[in-house]
């Protein structure tokens, strides 16, 4: 069946749902990522301890690993639960605030299938997320092992640091906007077959 060709209207609708949704479902898988990062963390301390024949339990490792959090966030050790419950708490929202002005915009820009685009919109930005902010990562981290001098690879400067974040906003953005506009234009509808065509007008025959 024949489909149509997204109009410039349901173009522009994809991309800011796209730019919009996606940024806010990041904001809000921030806070997952950093948890988990703190638990691989205090796992990695455990294990390492328990291999080196230390005494301390995994309880011993976590808290160790809250302290650290709090110390480097300048947040009291005894308030960090709270702290994470709410950072989650808030990135739930804001992962579903994204997703819901996503279907929101393309539902006013007469974008068909809105929940399909927005979800599979969303699944293939994650992934190609992954990949490019890898790939990104891995250049930082080139960038900061060049000032090695046999201790330890540094951190990158401010200005790379900084270079560096707004290029992964500009991925980001790149990826919401195309995965979106893919997604959209995959599962446009196509043309109702139920639709009278025009009847060729007769000459008749002199």
């Amino acid at each position: 069946m024949t489909k149509p060709p997204l109009t410039p209207r349901q173009r522009r609708g994809a991309a800011i749902a796209g730019i919009v949704g996606f940024l806010l479902a990041t904001l809000g898988w921030l806070p997952f990522v950093v948890v988990a990062i703190g638990y691989v963390f205090s796992f990695g301390v455990y294990f390492l301890g328990a291999a080196l024949g230390g005494d301390d339990t995994r309880f011993d490792a976590e808290s160790e690993t809250g302290t650290l959090a709090a110390t480097l966030f300048g947040i009291p050790a005894t308030s960090l639960g709270i702290v994470v419950i709410v950072a989650l708490v808030v990135g739930v929202v804001l992962i579903a605030l994204g997703v819901f002005l996503s279907t929101v915009i393309l539902r006013v820009h007469g974008v068909a299938r809105r929940a399909g685009v927005t979800w599979l919109g969303l699944l293939l930005a994650i992934i190609g997320s992954w990949v490019f902010d890898g790939i990104l990562g891995f250049i930082a981290y080139l960038v900061a092992a060049a000032g090695d001098v046999g201790k330890g690879p540094v951190a990158p400067d401010g200005a790379v640091t900084a270079l560096y974040f707004v290029i992964a906003v500009v991925i980001q953005i790149a990826l919401g906007w195309l995965c979106w506009w893919w997604m959209a234009h995959a599962l446009r509808r196509p043309l109702a077959s139920n639709v009278p065509q025009p009847t060729p007008a007769i000459i008749p025959a002199t």
